[in-house]
């Protein structure tokens, strides 16, 4: 009867044991299982692993225009963005002419387009209400100099008058213009640029320069050589 007993107690010591050591493995499993599926995938032969940052990289600007997007093309000089400015010697004599030179200025604010040809520009010489000289009659080369100044920029023109009257063709033998006061002014003539939008909505513009200058009678040397002289000249 006592051994019934132990071998009884033994038996139920045994099968606490066992069920003791299903119910750690069982909990272990199911606490460190998680864990051990998503190291394992990481870890797997061949994979990479996969930083992460909750920073998003900054993308650099596009300065290319929108697909679709025409860019501006350039426009034609104002009188707001640009100035002509005319330089001239403050004395001649009759007979010897002189330089005319031509200076376009441009503004800070943006680039814009300027013909110094003969054919956007004019230069008219004059003495009181009378035409003595002008670049229609006696036109200059070249005839077509169109530039694309930029911002804050300049560019010349050099003219030569030869101190004589002008005429249509521009005869060389033309009277020689008389002793006196005489005013030169510049036109730049500027016309819309070919295009779409602000180009062509701009309407044409001028650009316009005065200067002043003196012609003195020439010296009786240059008289007698002079074919010019003839005191009865209009």
């Amino acid at each position: 009867m006592y051994r019934r007993r132990r071998l009884v107690a033994l038996v139920l010591a045994v099968a606490l044991l066992v069920a003791i050591g299903f119910a750690a493995v069982a909990i272990v499993r199911a606490w460190g299982g998680g864990e051990g599926s998503a190291t394992d995938a990481s870890q797997a032969p061949g994979s990479q692993p996969t930083p992460t940052s909750s920073v998003e990289p900054l993308e650099p600007e596009s300065t290319e225009p929108a697909i679709g997007e025409t860019p501006g093309l350039p426009v034609a000089c104002t009188p707001e963005e640009a100035d002509v400015e005319v330089s001239v010697p403050s004395s001649t004599e009759a007979g010897r002419g002189l330089t005319v030179t031509l200076e376009v200025v441009t503004g800070e604010t943006r680039g814009c387009l300027v013909d110094l040809g003969s054919l956007g520009t004019t230069v008219e010489i004059t003495s009181g209400d009378a035409m003595v000289w002008s670049t229609q009659q006696c036109p200059y080369t070249p005839q077509e100099r169109e530039l694309l100044l930029g911002p804050d920029a300049n560019d010349t023109q050099v003219i030569s008058w030869s101190g004589r009257l002008s005429a249509q063709g521009c005869p060389s033998d033309s009277p020689v213009a008389e002793a006196g006061t005489y005013r030169v002014r510049a036109t730049v003539s500027t016309a819309p640029a070919e295009g779409e939008g602000e180009a062509a909505e701009q309407p044409a513009a001028e650009l316009t320069g005065e200067a002043t200058f003196t012609v003195t009678q020439a010296s009786d040397s240059d008289d007698e050589g002079s074919d010019g002289g003839d005191p009865d000249q209009g």
